[in-house]
Order: C-alpha cells, then structure tokens, then sequence
C-alpha cells in the first residue's frame, strides 16, 4: 500500500502511525502539527485526507480547520445591517435553525456534494413545508456565494451544478412527499397517526434528561419535561409555547392567554425584554386546558414567578426558537420519536375532538378550533377525524 500513495515532502508517517506535517504546505515553513493513526495502513489514510485538505486551503484564504460555523459567523456579521431586515432574518433563521445542526462541524476545505446531502436530509427530516425548504437551500447557497468571493469555499463546492440541481429536486420532492407536517392545514389524521400520552412523556423525559445535563440542574430538566407535557395539553405553537409567561395562565378557569408569539427572528439577549411578535393571523385566543397539565402548569408558574417566561432559554441560549428545536430534534432522535416536534399539538387536536368512549375529550369542532386558532372551521374538522361532541367550558377533564 505504500508504494501506491506518495506523500509531498511537508508531511511524514511513522511506521507506529505517527504523522506530523505543516499545513502551509512548506516543510520548515510556521508551526508543525501532529496527528496519529491506530495503525500505518490507518495513518496513511488520514495523511492522504490532510494533503488534500491542506492543498485545498491553500488554493483559499483560510485556515485547513475553519468550519462552516467560522463561516456563517463571518456571514452573518458581515450582513447584519446591510441587508434588508427580512431577508436578514430569514437567512438567519434557516442558518440557526437547520444550516449550523446539519454542517456546522464540517470543515470548508472538506465540502462536497455530501456537505448539501446533510443540508437537505436535515431539513426534510425536520418536516419543513416546501417553502421553508426552498428558503433553507437559498440560504445555503448564498452564504456559499459570498464565500467564493473571498476565496472561503472552492467554486462548484458542493458540487457540479447538474449534480446539485438534482439533489435539490429530490430533495423538494421529498419534502413534498411529507408535505404540511408542520402547519396546521395537515391531511386527515385520526388517533392512530398521532402520539399518544405514553409517547409524549417518553419526549418528555428524554428532553428533561439532555437539558437537566447540560444546564447540571435536575429542576432545570424537569422544567423543560414539564414544558413538553404542557405543550401536548394545550396545543400551543413552539412560539406561542416559548412567549407564555405566568399572568398569561389562568388556573381557576383553565384558560391561556394567547396574544404574542416568541419572535424567532430576533436575538434575546440576557437581561432584556423577551422579543414578540404578532400571534398567527393576528388573532387573541383563551387556549383551553387539559385538566391533566394542571400540576405542571402549577410548576412552572412557581419556577418562573410573577410575569416569568415559563420555560427560559437553556443556558441564557439567544436564539432561543432554534435552540428548542434543535433540543426537540435531539430528543426524538435519542428515543427514535417518529413524529415531528409538531405532532405534540396534533396530539391535543386530536385527542381533544376524540369521543369520550375513544379516549378522547369529546369537545365540538368549533371549541377545538378556537383553542387551536386555526383560521377556518375546516381545518380543524379537515385535520382531526372524529365525531362531533358537546363541548365544555375551560378546564378540560
């Protein structure tokens, strides 16, 4: 195997799988750097991948070890103030939300048209409508634009154009194919294609687990669990989720204000008002409660104390929206959650238009549809499939 590979003068392996080079690519020229692999065959390897790596920064105005995180750093402070604030926004959003989890760790002199795989799988399996996609994959290949500009990234690096536009298509495709996973004008569901309580408490826990670590605070975790569990017996959005504060709560009469959402566009920076934005469609609702998140409700409001927002960025976190759902994401993967972080309030939809005699709630469409804030009466009966029953006042047993 050695015969085959021949190695520039400004890297060497050892026969123990030792390597050491330069990565200015000029023996003697700046610092030398070390690697090791378990055996030489290994070793070997790797040399091969660090010469194309380092040829490859060479021909750039970059570090070998600089990541698309180092670039969308650089984007986005380059940017900010520059371009419109919309477009600010959105590109932003998609970097936050699906371009850093998917590529963030992937070094620049290493993209390549599995770099735009992992793009495109991450916001597929995130169910994101068709638009959403198309907006993720403009950002990614903007952000990518500017950096050839400055000799970031190589032309064509992700790719050659007719190998992108294909992946890009079945990309759509597949997006299409999963198509209103997360708005709440979904296909027909009946109870069988939503999650049950045993379910969602299984996303609980595991949510709890992963926060309660990082944050090294059991209380912390069990805040969070408390927030899924919550979500599930309100039908809350993320957003509306993540804005609700305790004044909004009315526990004597089993209703949530809902007239503010958490803006997702905007920083929140420690010690400063919680940035909102307008609900969906403009509209303020009483969002009517499960009687069986009472006591979590309960529990956050004591957590969170007078106006507090009941569940708080994890670790001062200021993108928080993103920061939850990449959470979310972690957390179904951990337990191999089927469903989209969504489906937490088709669980509430669908369980709460259920008849009593099918484990449901028995509530009327209409009351369904106020809580939920769909627009039009028949989204709701469009989206859950069940009987109509008599509805009830506030606390829902």
């Amino acid at each position: 195997m050695s015969n085959q590979v021949v190695l520039p003068n400004w890297i060497s392996v050892t026969k123990s799988g030792r390597i050491s080079y330069y990565p200015s690519a000029i023996k003697g020229e700046g610092k030398r750097k070390f690697s090791r692999g378990r055996n030489y065959a290994e070793a070997l390897r790797k040399a091969t991948v660090i010469v194309r790596e380092v040829e490859t920064a060479s021909s750039l105005a970059i570090d070998k070890d600089s990541t698309w995180a180092d670039l969308f750093a650089a984007w986005e402070a380059n940017n900010a103030g520059v371009l419109k604030e919309g477009t600010y926004r959105r590109r932003l959003s998609g970097i936050n939300a699906h371009l850093l989890p998917a590529i963030g760790h992937v070094k620049l002199v290493s993209t390549d048209t599995t770099t735009l795989s992992q793009i495109i799988d991450h916001v597929v399996s995130s169910g994101c409508k068709e638009d959403n996609y198309k907006s993720v994959v403009q950002t990614a290949t903007v952000v990518a634009k500017w950096a050839r500009t400055r000799k970031w990234v190589a032309a064509d690096c992700f790719g050659i154009p007719s190998d992108v536009q294909i992946l890009i298509r079945e990309g759509l495709q597949r997006t299409q194919e999963k198509k209103n996973q997360n708005d709440d004008n979904e296909d027909s569901l009946t109870l069988a294609d939503v999650p049950t309580w045993l379910d969602v408490t299984d996303l609980a826990n595991a949510v709890g687990d992963i926060a309660g670590g990082r944050a090294s605070s059991k209380k912390i975790g069990d805040i969070y669990a408390a927030a899924i569990r919550v979500a599930a017996g309100t039908g809350l959005r993320m957003c509306e989720l993540l804005a609700l504060t305790s004044d909004r709560v009315n526990l004597k009469k089993g209703f949530i204000l809902i007239d503010r959402q958490l803006d997702r566009y905007l920083p929140w920076v420690v010690g400063e008002a919680m940035p909102t934005a307008p609900t969906k469609y403009g509209v303020t609702r009483n969002v009517r409660i499960w009687k069986s998140v009472e006591a979590d409700l309960k529990f956050l409001i004591k957590e969170a104390g007078p106006n507090g927002a009941l569940v708080p960025p994890l670790n001062d976190s200021a993108w928080w929206a993103d920061a939850w759902g990449r959470l979310m994401s972690e957390a179904s993967t951990r337990i191999s959650w089927s469903w989209t972080p969504h489906y937490l309030r088709h669980h509430y939809g669908s369980y709460s238009t259920a008849p009593v005699v099918a484990g449901g709630k028995g509530l009327s469409y209409p009351a369904v549809q106020k809580s939920m804030g769909h627009k039009q009466l028949e989204t709701t009966m469009r989206t859950y499939i069940h009987d109509i029953s008599s509805p009830n006042d506030g606390w829902i047993a």
